[in-house]
């Protein structure tokens, strides 16, 4: 794409969860801040954001498909972003992305990838472990692999305890991210993972939660959400 042949308009499927979503936001306002050095409001690109924060637990359905199936709720989020105009949409959760071949779209909707983008740059910068930090229902579908398996870079996959841990360390209700715990404790928590993987040279933070916590880990990390802000900013019109 031509950033000079495109004026998007840009909509978030959010709320999955709401921090990341926020976090998401401010990504990618300072990326084109740092880009295109806008000189007012009216410089930068047009964002809705949607908070979808009804939608059943993603990992919950991809392990238990007896749970309930958070399709339809991201189809309205979806094609509420499509009816407000967006025709760019970005969906900052990555197991969100075990649905996308589920989702119906207007032919002019683009949806962004952040998995794919994430692969892209893992490529660019030459690694050739990266660990994924990631969730329980992200790591089972295997949708990390495909991804990077097309640019052939084989995963390091954390152990089943550090599944768990990852899990209580982003869902806890009491001292978990999503319960708004972003704190020296969870930093320190999620390097310790990390750092169990000494092999690993890179990680990939593979949970739009877990960058919110990630600036401890020793080794370079891979932020899917930076990856496709990235992308964003160079898909939309220049000022």
């Amino acid at each position: 794409m031509k950033s000079e042949n495109l004026d998007q308009k840009i909509g978030i499927l959010g709320g999955l969860g709401p921090l990341a979503c926020v976090e998401f936001q401010k990504i990618l306002f300072d990326q084109f801040k740092k880009k295109y050095q806008p000189k007012s409001d009216q410089d930068y690109p047009e964002v809705i954001a949607i908070h979808a924060t009804k939608t059943p637990d993603r990992p919950a359905y991809i392990l238990d498909q007896t749970k309930p199936d958070p399709t339809p709720y991201l189809q309205k989020a979806l094609s509420d972003l499509e009816s407000l105009g967006c025709n760019l949409i970005v969906i900052p959760c990555n197991t969100a992305h075990y649905f996308l071949d589920r989702l119906v779209t207007k032919p002019e909707t683009v949806i962004v990838n952040i998995i794919q983008k994430a692969a892209l740059v893992c490529k660019e910068k030459g690694y050739k472990a990266p660990l994924l930090l990631a969730t329980s229902g992200t790591i089972s579908s295997r949708i990390y692999e495909r991804f990077f398996q097309e640019q052939d870079i084989n995963l390091t996959i954390p152990s089943s305890s550090d599944i768990d841990d990852t899990m209580d360390l982003i869902y806890n209700g009491r001292y978990g991210i999503k319960a708004g715990n972003i704190n020296d404790a969870n930093q320190n928590r999620l390097a310790g993972i990390a750092a169990r993987y000494d092999k690993a040279d890179c990680v990939i933070l593979g949970c739009t939660e877990l960058p919110l916590v990630s600036k401890k880990i020793t080794y370079p990390t891979i932020d899917p959400m930076v990856a496709a802000a990235d992308f964003l900013i160079d898909c939309v019109k220049k000022f």
